[in-house]
């Protein structure tokens, strides 16, 4: 079996360089139009291997289907013309850029680290390195570096926590409130009062069958528990009963846009 020879780091560095000149100038000499960026996957590994991953961001908002075939030809013409010439190895990776996008809205988390970890080699116009540069500040949520970003925000917040408790079960608080009028002023009934909606929902759904109790009870215990926190009736929010709200206000929103939705539906058919 022939085994390839290992080459100096400092040469395979080099060569790698040359290789990946080589790739993307002739890449771009025929399909630059329709090429939005490149990057480089393991920079790490670049500088001691002698092959390597390339990711190229197509923009197929304007290349055509036939354009698009023809860069995946090229690019596998150039992998073998390199590794003839130089004896490097590059694997290319394609990737439109409607799906990037997509990815960017979903806040797909391995899409960032991805770009965090690798080495943008093209970018144009700049559309790649603002995304990496937010993400290497901690300013995409989800990734390592906004939660290092976020430790060291919560040392310097500490003595806010209750704060934040509060605020996040004032949010419960809105979210089951709001959620608890929708029914009502869906089906047409007077606008209670924040504090007034279980009672609503009792008079007007519950006792006409329309609404499980479970669900008034919900929003009356999170009303309940938001005001005694509120007038310090309570000294401190604990953390699983913040949980235990949370998931009581999503179970109850939930019923609520059912409930919205029948209510919507009756109405069409009348």
């Amino acid at each position: 079996m022939k085994q390839r020879k290992l080459r100096h780091k400092g040469n395979t560095r080099e060569t790698n360089k040359t290789a990946l000149a080589l790739f993307l100038s002739s890449l771009l000499a025929q399909h630059k139009s329709d090429i939005k960026a490149a990057w480089v996957l393991n920079p790490k590994e670049f500088e001691i291997n002698d092959d390597f991953s390339i990711i190229v961001l197509i923009n197929d908002l304007r290349a055509k289907k036939a354009n698009k075939k023809k860069i995946h030809q090229t690019a596998h013409v150039l992998e073998r013309k390199i590794l003839a010439q130089l004896h490097v190895k590059i694997h290319t990776g394609f990737q439109d850029l409607t799906a990037f996008w997509e990815r960017i809205m979903r806040n797909d988390l391995r899409l960032f680290v991805e770009l965090i970890e690798s080495t943008l080699v093209y970018d144009e116009d700049r559309f790649v390195a603002p995304l990496i540069a937010l993400a290497e500040q901690g300013l995409i949520q989800g990734t390592e570096q906004s939660y290092r970003r976020l430790l060291g925000e919560i040392k310097q917040r500490m003595r806010a926590a209750e704060q934040h408790k509060m605020k996040a079960l004032e949010l419960l608080y809105q979210a089951a409130t709001n959620a608890g009028q929708a029914p009502l002023i869906a089906a047409g009934y007077p606008i209670p009062s924040q504090k007034q909606v279980p009672q609503y929902l009792g008079n007007y759904f519950v006792r006409k069958k329309k609404l499980e109790r479970i669900y008034q009870r919900y929003c009356e215990e999170i009303i309940f528990f938001y005001k005694e926190c509120q007038h310090n009736r309570k000294t401190s929010i604990n953390a699983h009963k913040l949980e235990e709200l949370t998931f009581k206000a999503y179970v109850l929103i939930g019923r609520m846009e059912d409930l919205v939705e029948q209510l919507w539906k009756k109405k069409k058919q009348h």
